[in-house]
């Protein structure tokens, strides 16, 4: 039986001969979502893997990637490697795609955030901070409807304190249900 380094090794190997590979990895941001986009228009209407390994990082990007993934879904293999987290755990949830998922990937998500400036004063020091707040709090609001779709009663409890909520290899094959567990 293969290890789960070697797998990654064959499925790496077979891509670059192909190239018809791409891995997001690291913070999702706008150099990711170039990457992603120039490779989905080289590669446009033939069968591609995109494999994701991310910490999380901006939501208006992966929401673009996402898009962009979804309207040519039937030519993409989404494979999740070692940790989804954050809004990349919302991209892999969201893709409507195939879904492979290896064994000890772990996912995690967690309340929205943004960055606001903070005056001497203590308050938001722009108009667009306020914008960003109030924006932040009608996200959240459709971020919970979501999360109750998947989450047990205890994980909904540590994401309403505000907490990081992480999930097990275990746990998220039975999130994903869909999905495909290499090695099997």
């Amino acid at each position: 039986m293969a290890t789960i380094e070697q797998s990654l090794y064959n499925i790496a190997t077979a891509y670059i001969v192909t190239g018809k590979h791409y891995h997001i990895y690291g913070r999702i941001d706008k150099e990711n979502y170039i990457g992603l986009i120039d490779f989905l228009n080289q590669n446009e209407g033939v069968q591609k893997s995109i494999s994701i390994n991310s910490g999380g990082g901006e939501v208006g990007y992966a929401e673009a990637m996402l898009y962009a993934m979804n309207e040519v879904s039937n030519e993409i293999e989404l494979v999740g490697i070692n940790g989804i987290y954050s809004c990349a755990f919302y991209l892999f949830y969201r893709f409507k795609g195939r879904k492979v998922l290896f064994n000890g990937t772990k996912g995690m998500i967690h309340r929205v955030m943004s960055s606001v400036t903070i005056n001497d004063n203590g308050g938001l020091a722009y108009t667009e901070d306020e914008c960003s707040k109030a924006d932040l709090k009608e996200r959240q609001e459709r971020n919970l409807e979501w999360v109750k779709s998947f989450m047990t009663a205890k994980e909904l409890r540590t994401y309403k304190k505000g907490w990081d909520v992480y999930f097990t290899t275990s746990r998220m094959k039975e999130i994903f249900a869909d999905a495909v567990f290499e090695p099997k």
